[in-house]
């Protein structure tokens, strides 16, 4: 899953096809015959666009799905296919902005010609609409040959140096800023490239700009962001099998909701919207608050965070949080607020930008140093009725220090849950035990050797869960591009603890040959 957007489109291009079939092949053509150039020496050869740019269609699924037949026998320049695939971007025409992505996959043992002219009008070219170039590097099988292992070897590292210079010339700062680390060109391995293009890039968006209030005449500029988002798949709509969507018909299903009352069980009758009320239950009976009630008693709050008090550390754990942490650093520059993806108008001045990252970082020194967390009061938006409690506590680290606000609960919310600990062998409450009780509850030594055992096996060696794709959402995409192309497709992998194997067809390779990923 490549697209995340029903509106985002895309385009397919072979180089080193059979055939030759891209617009800057014919345009030489046609400007050598306008001439009459009769010696004109045909460039951007073997190179063909399989899928025109557009959104996605069943058509281009059929196409990706036969992607494994249209590797060919003739050599390309992947510089060459670069400008087509650039020119491409360039030309293409669609209303307001959009981000232009290039994923060059190549297994770069094919020789290429470098010319740092020829690389730098790429460059510029690519540099001018703010283009992406992300290779991914396929790992095909060694030849048994010493000799043509050790040249192929040679030209690889040779393709891997010029496009890195290729990739250094696009992700140096422009006039308008530096490179946001997101839109940043480089060199992968391609299953590594085609997971991460299956991750959804999105801008960061701050969920609050504005003052940490310590007293009302001291305060600190930050801009809050959401640490994590849950990832889901998108939201199935409800068609028509009977619309015929070739004669123009709207195949979407609406939806209408219909109140009725059946206080007359015998005689049910619809109750209009506007004949309704909310009532809050009070024991059998039910009390009803009408809306204007419900608006004057919803408390109007001022948008900002106080802090109104210190507490240990130990006090405010992690597991205590009640939604998604989120990160507070300071105020950013202009060129900061630039390179995060949003104006540049929105950055504060570099004098500002110094007294708020020399405040924070004092401020979270002092507070690792004292093991102290701050209580806060947060209102997110103006004048509104829901206020966030939680804990602001201290991250060091070498990219810069700041801080981290954990929403912890209310009275209400907490739960009260006593467990007794397991008693020890040894121990005066294991002794006081019964013989069954004592085999149920107290661990042998031969039990917590084997429990040391495993503790230490899992010694975390393995992919972290944060590097890795989420099995239910990949086995979901895996279905989706199945049955673009056969509706009756089977599922690529079945939903009992098979995520990888779906996660294998996605990222499985399209050349013969070539070994897929190794999925843990």
């Amino acid at each position: 899953r490549i697209l995340n957007a029903k509106i985002d489109e895309f385009a397919l291009i072979a180089f080193g096809s059979d055939e030759t079939n891209n617009d800057v092949h014919t345009e030489g053509l046609d400007a050598a015959a306008a001439n009459g150039e009769r010696d004109y020496e045909e460039e951007y050869r073997n190179i063909a666009v399989k899928i025109p740019m557009g959104c996605c269609s069943s058509e281009s699924a059929e196409v990706v799905a036969s992607l494994r037949g249209m590797a060919g026998s003739a050599p390309s320049d992947y510089l060459e296919a670069l400008v087509v695939a650039s020119d491409m971007l360039v030309n293409h025409q669609r209303g307001g902005a959009f981000l232009r992505r290039i994923m060059l996959v190549t297994d770069l043992r094919t020789p290429c010609e470098a010319d740092d002219d020829f690389i730098g009008d790429i460059a510029r070219g690519m540099r001018a609409v703010d283009m992406q170039l992300t290779v991914a590097v396929v790992r095909g099988e060694e030849s048994e040959d010493e000799t043509t292992r050790i040249q192929e070897e040679d030209t690889v590292m040779a393709n891997r140096e010029t496009l890195q210079r290729l990739c250094d010339l696009l992700n140096e700062p422009s006039d308008k800023g530096p490179i946001a680390v997101t839109n940043r060109s480089c060199i992968e391995d391609h299953a590594a490239a085609l997971q991460a293009a299956q991750v959804k890039t999105t801008k960061p968006t701050t969920t609050f700009r504005g003052d940490l209030e310590f007293t009302p005449w001291m305060s600190l500029k930050v801009w809050v962001y959401k640490k994590v988002s849950e990832a889901k798949p998108p939201a199935m709509k409800m068609y028509s099998d009977a619309a015929d969507e070739a004669a123009g018909d709207d195949p979407t299903v609406g939806r209408e909701r219909v109140f009725r009352s059946y206080a007359d069980p015998d005689a049910p009758v619809d109750v209009a919207p506007e004949m309704m009320i909310s009532a809050y239950p009070y024991g059998p009976a039910n009390i009803p608050i009408q809306d204007e009630v419900k608006e004057l008693i919803a408390a109007r709050n001022d948008k900002g965070m106080k802090i109104f008090g210190f507490t240990s550390l130990d006090q405010v754990p992690h597991w205590m949080g009640m939604d998604e942490p989120r990160v507070l650093v300071p105020w950013p520059t202009k060129d900061g607020s630039l390179a995060a993806g949003m104006a540049a108008s929105a950055g504060a001045t570099d004098r500002e930008h110094r007294k708020a990252t020399e405040a924070m970082s004092a401020m979270a020194r002092a507070m690792q140093r004292k093991g102290q967390a701050a209580l806060v009061r947060a209102v997110w938006t103006q004048n509104s009725d829901k206020v966030s409690f939680g804990a602001l506590t201290p991250h060091i680290t070498k990219e810069g220090d700041f801080l981290l606000f954990v929403p912890l609960p209310f009275a209400e919310d907490m739960y009260s849950n006593d467990f007794k600990p397991l008693p020890v062998p040894g121990c005066k409450a294991a002794a006081q035990l019964g013989a069954n009780a004592k085999a149920k509850l107290v661990p042998t030594d031969e039990q917590r050797a084997a429990a040391a055992a495993l503790v230490d096996a899992l010694d975390g060696s393995g992919p972290d869960p944060w590097e890795c794709l989420n099995p239910s959402l990949t086995r979901t995409h895996a279905l989706i591009a199945a049955r673009a192309t056969n509706e009756l497709a089977a599922p690529p992998a079945s939903a009992s603890g098979s995520g990888p194997d779906a996660a294998a067809v996605l990222l499985a390779s399209p050349f013969t040959g070539v070994p897929a990923m190794a999925l843990p």
